[in-house]
C-alpha cells in the first residue's frame, strides 16, 4: 500500500491538535477534503471526520487591531452667502451648473454647501460675460458662514474664511 508523505504529515499535525494547519496543508496538496476534528492520540485509529471542501466555508476569526477604529466625522454644511455689488444682473455657476441669478431686487442669496472645493464662476447676464472665476473651498476652517461679495469689475471679497476663495485666471 502506497503512503503519501503529505498524508503522514497531515495526520501527525492533526494528532497534535493543529487541525487548522493540517487543513491548509490538505488544500495545498490538492486534497478535496478538510479535517474537521483531531485524531484521538491514545488509539492507533487514523480515522477522522472529513467534510468536503467548499468555498463557502469561511474562517470565523475575530481580528483585533492594536489601534482604535477611525472615527468618520459627518460632512459639515457651511452657509455661503453671495452678495452682488452694483446694479447689474449677475449669474453664479457652481461646478458648471447655474446656482443663482442676481437680479435687481435679489442681490443677496444664501445657500447651504457641504464642505469641499467648488469651481465658481461669476458672469453677467450671459455666460460669455465672465466677471470672476476661481475655486471656492469651504469647510477648511471652523467658520460656519462665508460671505462672498462680487462686482462687475471682477473684484471678489470674502468674509468669514479669507482662504475660502482661490482666484483663477483674470477674466477682465
Amino acid at each position: 500500500m502506497h503512503r503519501d508523505r503529505t498524508t503522514d504529515f497531515s495526520r501527525w499535525l492533526r494528532a497534535i491538535g493543529l487541525t487548522c494547519f493540517s487543513s491548509l496543508l490538505a488544500i495545498a496538496a490538492g486534497s478535496d477534503a478538510i479535517a474537521t476534528r483531531t485524531i484521538d492520540v491514545t488509539t492507533d485509529s487514523a480515522t477522522a471526520d472529513i467534510a468536503p471542501a467548499r468555498p463557502s466555508h469561511l474562517a470565523n476569526i475575530n481580528i483585533i487591531f492594536p489601534f482604535p477604529a477611525p472615527v468618520v466625522e459627518p460632512e459639515r454644511e457651511v452657509v455661503v452667502e453671495f452678495v452682488g455689488l452694483g446694479t447689474e444682473w449677475a449669474t453664479i455657476y457652481l461646478n458648471g451648473r447655474r446656482l443663482a441669478n442676481m437680479g435687481t431686487h435679489n442681490r443677496r442669496q444664501r445657500f447651504l454647501l457641504t464642505e469641499g472645493a467648488y469651481r465658481l464662476e461669476i458672469t453677467g447676464v450671459t455666460s460669455f460675460d465672465t466677471w470672476a472665476t476661481g475655486y471656492l473651498d469651504v469647510g477648511r476652517s471652523n467658520s460656519n458662514v462665508v460671505v462672498i461679495t462680487f462686482s462687475p469689475q471682477g473684484v471678489v471679497g470674502v468674509g468669514g474664511d479669507p482662504r475660502a476663495w482661490i482666484p483663477g485666471a483674470q477674466a477682465r
